[in-house]
């Protein structure tokens, strides 16, 4: 019996990585009606957030970001009855007072129509939405401004999730800053081969599918926050185990600054 682990891993943009292709995917209940149901959510969701932020979080932002294009990422994982969990679901940000403000935002969210399969059962997924914003900077004080939808917006103009220094996993120290990311892709690979264990009890069970992995280096280098969606909880315990054993770091900065770096990896468990 052969056992495959496929990762990717997709550093410092939560929307790096891909899930398998589905023509459908859960509609946002407020936009069912809608023709253009993706891009309704999107202009629903960026409204809340602007509703949500206040000066100060604005503020934060201005500081950790060295672009005036900003993207705010939402990863929701929604359950197959349609509810959001709000354990596994999360809107980046740079600080814990705008952490808080997104727990608020989630937890106002309505609930979702979830798709079926081919048997008629339904669907859970985690679903991924980019949300792009203007930071004005101001005279006075910053603000952000709502950008369109589906415009081609260059991750050169993006800032937010994006640090001048990367966060450094130990043995990368001394390279080349140029190198330093993929240094750090080939240390994370690294540290999920040789730690991997497919669980006995999905092995005997044939449980097999994919895990989203989501979790931060914050400021002190350390790694919290780790969050898992996936087909199984047996297949997310082992997923949440391999990361929880990821060593310190050095922190990653901005501007001189030190700041916390999102990072995600999807995980696929094949037997």
């Amino acid at each position: 019996m052969k056992i495959y682990l496929s990762i990717i891993v997709s550093l410092f943009v939560l929307f790096g990585f891909s899930q398998e292709k589905r023509k459908n995917h859960s509609v946002y209940i407020g936009c069912k009606d809608d023709v253009n149901k993706e891009e309704c959510f999107y202009k629903q969701l960026q409204q809340k957030i602007l509703e949500s932020y206040d000066e100060k979080a604005i503020q934060l932002i201005a500081e950790q970001s060295t672009r005036d294009t900003v993207s705010i990422m939402s990863n929701l994982a929604v359950g197959n009855s349609g509810k959001l969990d709000l354990l596994n679901s999360n809107i980046s940000s740079p600080d814990d007072y705008i952490d808080a403000l997104n727990d608020g935002i989630l937890k106002d969210l309505d609930d979702f129509i979830v798709q079926i399969d081919e048997k008629g059962n339904p669907l859970s997924e985690m679903l991924h939405t980019k949300l792009f914003f203007e930071l004005d900077r101001g005279t006075d004080s910053p603000s952000l401004k709502p950008l369109p939808f589906g415009n081609k917006y260059s991750t050169e103009d993006i800032g937010f999730e994006v640090v001048d220094e990367v966060p450094i996993y130990p043995g990368c120290e001394g390279r080349p800053i140029e190198t330093l990311r993929r240094c750090f892709n080939e240390k994370m690979l690294q540290h999920i081969q040789e730690n991997f264990r497919y669980p006995k009890k999905a092995r005997r069970k044939n449980i097999t599918g994919r895990v989203n992995i989501f979790f931060l280096v914050d400021k002190k280098g350390k790694v919290n926050h780790i969050r898992t969606f996936g087909a199984d909880p047996i297949l997310m315990n082992e997923a949440r185990r391999i990361i929880s054993l990821l060593p310190q770091m050095t922190p990653g900065k901005v501007k001189g600054k030190l700041v916390r770096v999102p990072f995600a990896i999807p995980l696929t468990f094949k037997i």
